[in-house]
């Protein structure tokens, strides 16, 4: 009979245990599209980067098993693809945190939206993706999304891509 009160009361305790655990499981991280900058501009590519803002309610830095994502451009026939690429070996803090994403765009299809930032100073991007965090072998995948308007300094544009001329001119002329 006493063995019975036990198996009970070891029963009871293991459930209240799996419910204030399953209370305190923390949520799946977010991650939000918090904006874009242009960091460089030459002939023949466009230096940008995305800053993605993470807010985990782990109360330990989990590891991020892969970071995919496209950057497009939003034309006027549509989104046109520049970019895209996957990150790996990413830790994320508890908490709020920012990650800071370098992209390089050395695609043609930038040329298309010359004029249209020439016209209104800035570029509007698609920046779509998903991480995918991996806390005790649970790997969901998070997706994130945002278009953003990104302004464009004329005078900067101008002034790398004239640097660009003058340094292509004068590694032509020195090697004659």
């Amino acid at each position: 009979m006493k063995s019975q009160y036990w198996i009970i009361l070891v029963v009871i305790v293991l459930l209240i245990g799996i419910g204030v655990g399953a209370l305190f499981t923390p949520k799946a991280p977010t991650f939000t599209v918090k904006g874009a900058e242009i960091n460089s501009v030459n002939l023949s590519a466009i230096g940008l980067s995305f800053i993605i803002e993470v807010d985990s309610s782990y109360p330990v830095a989990i590891p991020i098993k892969t970071l995919t994502y496209t950057v497009s451009y939003q034309g006027r026939d549509g989104p046109i693809q520049l970019a895209s690429g996957e990150k790996k070996g990413i830790m994320i803090k508890p908490g709020k945190d920012e990650l800071v994403i370098p992209v390089l765009v050395s695609n043609p299809s930038i040329v298309k939206s010359a004029f249209e930032v020439l016209r209104t100073g800035e570029i509007r991007l698609i920046i779509n993706g998903s991480a995918t965090p991996d806390f005790l072998g649970v790997a969901p995948a998070v997706p994130f999304s945002k278009e953003v308007a990104v302004p464009v300094k004329l005078g900067d544009i101008s002034g790398d891509i004239i640097s660009s001329v003058g340094s292509l001119a004068g590694s032509l002329l020195s090697t004659k």
